[in-house]
């Protein structure tokens, strides 16, 4: 006898009700399907390699590769390397390449660069390489090449603020120098024409904001002069010079602008209002290096080092003595890293607290989340790494 199939009542119900997904599925990918035929017939001239690019600017190797992995160690071979850190990952410029490792030690990227010398500077996601002296430079972030093109002139200074807008400093036929800005989808906005000589720019976060640090005198009386402007508009919005003193650097951060010589740290507000100034003179600057947060020099006279930790405001957080020369220093996520020539030091910026490591053959010193990354010739080695 054959079995017959008891079918709970209600089932053609559900049945009908799963064939209209069915249909509402095919339904919505044929309107995708056409809607992307239109998209190509109407738009199918502006969609370019380049709009590609831009799509993954925002895009973060760690979270593309899957890993939260810590760095331990990571080999290469260079010659005259440049160290950056970015986005929790290490950029390594030598002649030639820009190559990326994740923090599994993964080679994510080796662009090829053209120039004798790199200098990098990074910001957030974005990292810029340029030639000094050169005219080629390169905008990445931390899965791809975004950027690179030979620039007007040569170049003398550059910036990349933390939406991908950058500003790089040129010579220039019109004037003695120029600094050209891009914006953050990486298209000419500004251009302004300098007769000081540039030697540094520093662009605001959003990219809106620009500041411009130059030199002039004659003979041995130097001058700095510090000038400030929005994108796009003609005219600075603030300019100061600061007599018989050199220009060392400029750095902007939120609403923190900090101008350093070689008298004196300035701390200005973002429309030109000096919040304090930290006398140098009579010292020897050694290091300096800033994070969001914090600012930090160090300065040494008569073979003692003096170290000085800032808020972006000027107010002094720590003001001590070191025994050592520093060669390097960097922030990371809790702490400031110092790099001397057999050691590195940890000192905690909530208590000040120090912690020391011996390490070997060290060129410069990464802060990476909250630990750091010493970097040498042939290798990179993670320190003051927390188990977890």
């Amino acid at each position: 006898m054959r079995k017959t199939q008891n079918v709970p009542q209600g089932s053609e119900y559900y049945f009908r009700v799963a064939n209209s997904f069915r249909i509402g599925k095919y339904l919505c990918g044929l309107v995708f399907a056409l809607f992307m035929i239109m998209m190509l017939f109407v738009y199918g001239d502006k969609i370019t390699y380049n709009n590609f690019r831009y799509m993954l600017k925002d895009i973060d190797a760690a979270a593309l590769l899957r890993t939260d992995a810590t760095f331990a160690s990571v080999s290469y071979q260079t010659e005259d390397p440049s160290f950056a850190a970015l986005n929790g990952n290490l950029v390594i410029a030598d002649k030639g390449t820009v190559t990326l490792y994740n923090p599994a030690g993964i080679e994510v990227y080796s662009v090829p660069f053209t120039g004798k010398s790199v200098a990098l500077a990074s910001d957030g996601k974005y990292l810029l390489a340029y030639n000094p002296g050169g005219q080629t430079f390169l905008l990445c972030n931390s899965i791809t090449k975004l950027v690179s093109g030979t620039a007007t002139g040569s170049l003398r200074a550059a910036d990349v603020g933390k939406s991908g807008a950058f500003a790089l400093a040129v010579d220039s036929n019109t004037t003695r120098y120029a600094v050209e800005v891009y914006n953050s989808s990486f298209s000419h906005s500004a251009t302004y024409g300098v007769n000081d000589y540039i030697v540094d720019v520093a662009i605001s976060d959003d990219g809106r904001s620009l500041a411009i640090l130059t030199f002039t005198g004659t003979g041995d009386v130097p001058d700095t002069t510090l000038r400030l402007g929005v994108v796009g508009q003609e005219s600075y919005s603030y300019v100061q010079t600061f007599s018989g003193e050199f220009p060392v650097s400029i750095d902007w951060s939120g609403e923190a602008v900090t101008v350093l010589t070689d008298q004196a740290a300035y701390f200005y507000s973002a429309d030109g209002t000096l919040q304090t100034r930290y006398s140098v003179e009579g010292r020897t600057l050694a290091a300096v290096c800033t994070s969001d947060s914090h600012y930090a020099i160090a300065t040494s006279k008569n073979g003692e080092t003096m170290l000085s930790i800032f808020d972006r405001s000027g107010n002094m957080r720590y003001n001590e003595r070191v025994s050592d020369w520093i060669r390097d220093m960097t922030f990371c996520e809790d702490s400031l890293l110092l790099l001397s020539s057999d050691r590195a030091v940890r000192l905690t910026l909530d208590d000040f607290l120090i912690t020391e490591t011996v390490v070997d053959d060290a060129l410069c010193i990464l802060g990476i989340e909250n630990y750091g990354l010493t970097c040498g010739r042939k290798q990179a080695s993670a320190i003051f790494v927390e188990e977890k």
